[in-house]
């Protein structure tokens, strides 16, 4: 798993082996849960936007060829970028294994497209791996499809479909969720 993912089980953090996930627990357990932070490059970057805009308007201000109508502009940019910053220094998604439910949060600053979601187990009808395609590359996404036909992204950002793989099983033998090993994407 990657840095920014941290899983637990029963409190206790553990890490998802390939082995670890291909068996129902033996023993009950109370809590299942998969921590990502959302700390990544574009933070930095945005950060580092920040400051470069401070820099350049402080210079301007100081050389008076800035009016007060261009800092507003700037002003918001930087504060736009200081939010980002922000969001990605402190954000989490959990997902969360509990008494045969299924929860994801994020929080606890807000951020647009960022649902979120419980289901029973009775409502879901399948977890499956989606890669996404971006810019800069493809990330890995745990999606579930609910008995209505409904799609939804649990958590993104993985770098790999084994790591989605690892996480799908070790989520769907403690639901009780049977199609799991089926690798196959649901069509839509």
């Amino acid at each position: 798993m990657p840095w920014r993912i941290s899983v637990y089980d029963d409190g206790v953090r553990v890490v998802l082996s390939p082995t670890a996930c291909r068996d129902t627990p033996t023993k009950e357990f109370v809590e299942f849960r998969v921590v990502r932070r959302w700390f990544a490059r574009a933070h930095v970057l945005a950060f580092g936007l920040l400051l470069a805009l401070g820099a350049f308007v402080g210079i301007q201000t100081r050389n008076g060829d800035f009016r007060a109508g261009s800092i507003m502009v700037f002003g918001g940019y930087a504060l736009a970028a200081l939010y980002i910053a922000i969001v990605g220094l402190v954000n989490r998604t959990t997902l969360s294994v509990r008494a045969g439910r299924l929860s994801v949060s994020h929080g606890p600053l807000p951020w647009k497209n960022k649902h979120e979601f419980d289901f029973s187990s009775a409502d879901i009808a399948q977890l499956f791996c989606d890669q996404k395609q971006e810019a800069w590359g493809s990330t890995y996404q745990l999606r579930v499809t609910l008995r209505d036909a409904s799609q939804r992204t649990l958590m993104d950002e993985f770098e790999t479909p084994e790591q989605v793989e690892r996480l799908k099983l070790a989520i769907a033998s403690r639901l009780g969720i049977h199609n799991a090993h089926d690798r196959s994407k649901p069509s839509r």
